[in-house]
């Protein structure tokens, strides 16, 4: 159903809740933690939210059309598949945003928030455990 592919940051039911990282880390500049890369389903957006059917209906119709042109990424040469996966990853999360009141938009930017702040420390692990290993 949700192809919702690439480096982009999706929902977990759980939440991990690592060592919080400091906002001036270097980790801070890694492409994974690109803002625009942290997308969230229009199931999970409907359950977070505690959207209605209609809502719903017309947050997957978003993602099904921004999935079509996600498929046909792959042909693309590498440097333009980044830039074009970007772009629709962008363009899925304005016109979600277009959907959603602004109390609901406020809590899709706390959740985003989260959820990059825990992929950045799972990263800065990650990154340390690689440098020491060296």
């Amino acid at each position: 159903m949700a192809l919702l592919m690439g480096g982009a940051l999706l929902a977990q039911s759980e939440p991990v809740n690592p060592v919080p990282v400091a906002d001036d880390h270097p980790i801070w500049n890694d492409p994974l933690l690109d803002p625009a890369m942290v997308v969230l389903s229009a199931d999970y957006l409907g359950q977070e939210l505690q959207l209605g059917k209609e809502q719903v209906d017309v947050l997957k119709e978003i993602e099904d059309d921004v999935n079509a042109r996600l498929a046909s990424v792959d042909q693309l040469a590498p440097g333009e598949r980044e830039a074009r996966e970007k772009s629709l990853l962008q363009e899925l999360n304005n016109r979600q945003s277009a959907v959603l009141s602004k109390g609901q938009r406020d809590q899709v930017a706390q959740i985003k928030k989260d959820m990059q702040r825990e992929r950045a420390a799972k990263l800065a692990i990650q990154r340390a455990a690689e440098s020491g290993a060296r």
